[in-house]
């Protein structure tokens, strides 16, 4: 079975593609310490002579279905979206709120229905039927080295679908609010993170909402976003509620197909990062600007 150093370091974030310390301090080389521990079940056991069992999966070709109701919450029009001066224009609050002071709902990445009793991989839509285990994604998979998967068969060769990017029909933000609407990317959520362009500032109570998060102005535009702090679902708790921000991009972390990208956040600093696909971030959808 190989293993995955980095996936049994994750205290340690010395990956980290983008780090913004507020008030422009030097970046920091190690994550936030998370309220709970998360890892890995163990990889498929091998059988017979070095050959690993494998299955056919229906939900790769199974499409899902939404239901709104799980969602809720109220859906802008792109003309509400926010001017930030940049590629993009940001929605005015997170999928599942009806307004900028609400968490709205948790998503699993690749998933389009929210408010799961538990998020893990027993209850992930892109496993193997019947199956509870990473290592049994069937879809979005790339050639990340990790041969204990289905992407690999039993010489070791890829033959994943080598999708990295979700589709617009696994597009939380496309799914519920419409083709004007989508998830961002990485690079979306850095150029709004860079200092050239606009300003975060952490407060503890917005408009007097009680929760807490960040305020982003444009220096640009003057626009005006607030993210909440709405913390994360895993299996069936709520953890880190006005303490941390994860936000889903639509992109696979290129170190392995079982993590995706993220916008993580607390009061002393905002980043982009990865995380198991199967926990329940917040989504904030982006609109294309149109100039």
């Amino acid at each position: 079975m190989k293993i995955n150093i980095r996936r049994l370091k994750t205290s340690l974030k010395s990956k980290l593609t983008s780090l913004v310390s507020k008030g422009g301090t030097a970046p920091k080389s190690q994550k936030p310490i998370r309220q709970r521990k998360r890892g890995k079940m163990v990889a498929q056991k091998r059988t017979g002579a070095g050959s690993i069992m494998r299955a056919t999966s229906a939900s790769a070709t199974k499409p899902q279905s939404l239901a709104p109701e799980t969602v809720g919450g109220i859906v802008p029009t792109t003309e509400q979206a926010i001017d930030m001066g940049l590629s993009v224009k940001w929605a005015p609050w997170n999928v599942g709120a009806s307004k900028p002071e609400e968490q709205g709902a948790y998503f699993a990445w690749g998933e389009i229905n929210a408010s799961k009793e538990s998020y893990d991989w027993g209850t992930y839509f892109w496993i193997t039927e019947g199956k509870c285990n990473w290592v049994n994604i069937s879809k979005y998979q790339i050639a990340d080295g990790q041969t204990s998967g289905y992407w690999y068969n039993d010489l070791g060769l890829f033959i994943g679908d080598g999708k990295s990017n979700l589709e617009s029909v696994d597009d939380a933000a496309t799914a519920n609010w419409g083709g004007g609407w989508r998830m961002p990317t990485t690079a979306e959520f850095e150029e709004l993170m860079d200092e050239n362009n606009c300003w975060w500032r952490w407060v503890t109570n917005y408009k007097n909402s009680g929760l807490a998060g960040y305020e982003i102005k444009s220096k640009k535009t003057g626009g005006l976003l607030f993210f909440p702090a709405a913390g994360d679902r895993w299996r069936s708790e709520l953890y880190n509620g006005g303490i941390y921000g994860f936000y889903w991009t639509s992109e696979l972390d290129c170190g392995g197909c079982d993590y995706a990208r993220c916008l993580s956040f607390d009061s002393n600093e905002y980043y982009t990062d990865y995380d198991s696909r199967n926990c329940g971030f917040s989504v904030r959808a982006v609109a294309a600007s149109t100039e």
